[in-house]
């Protein structure tokens, strides 16, 4: 090599790691803008997701006030906002109670609860169309569990029922006569 190709040579170095370093002074440069907008990008998130949430929970109430005036309308919604009702008001009675023992409810399946309630809304809006002097109401009826499988299939009936559809349960008295007895 020749010392002009040694000069040439280091020239092209040194002009190289200068172009080197201002290369990485740039990245520099622009990777702490990055996080400076990174940091501000984030906190502009943050907040659009604070808001966000706001906003949800402020249409949740609003579409859920909507939503059960609009269930009022049929007994499809009225049925089912009448078991949502009676699942509520069993689970504060089991959480007042279990710890005594002295409440034992066996669940029915929501899909036969909105079912029963629906049929029962039906019949009495029947009812009112054949101007017929009657109010159905829902009632509980007490039982041994060993009932509740004939009741689920065949529905509460009096011993005349039960003796002609053939179903066996264990009958206790019937102290007022044949019937289904229930309280409110």
């Amino acid at each position: 090599l020749s010392s002009a190709t040694a000069c040439k040579l280091g020239d092209d170095l040194f002009v190289g790691s200068q172009a080197t370093d201002r290369e990485q002074k740039l990245q520099r440069r622009q990777e702490k803008k990055r996080r400076a907008l990174s940091k501000a990008e984030e906190a502009d998130y943050q907040l659009a997701c604070a808001l966000q949430e706001q906003e949800d929970s402020a249409s949740m109430k609003a579409d859920s006030q909507w939503e059960k005036r609009l269930m009022q309308e049929s007994n499809e919604g009225r049925a089912v906002l009448a078991v949502q009702e009676i699942i509520a008001l069993v689970k504060r009675a089991k959480d007042q109670y279990v710890s005594t023992n002295q409440f034992e409810v066996d669940s029915v399946t929501i899909d036969d609860m909105v079912f029963f309630a629906k049929n029962m809304l039906d019949l009495q809006d029947e009812f009112v169309r054949n101007n017929v002097n009657g109010f159905i109401d829902i009632g509980f009826h007490y039982t041994m569990n060993s009932n509740l499988a004939n009741i689920r299939n065949h529905g509460l009936m009096t011993k005349f029922e039960r003796k002609q559809g053939c179903v066996q349960v264990a009958s206790k008295g019937a102290v007022f006569g044949d019937g289904i007895y229930t309280a409110n």
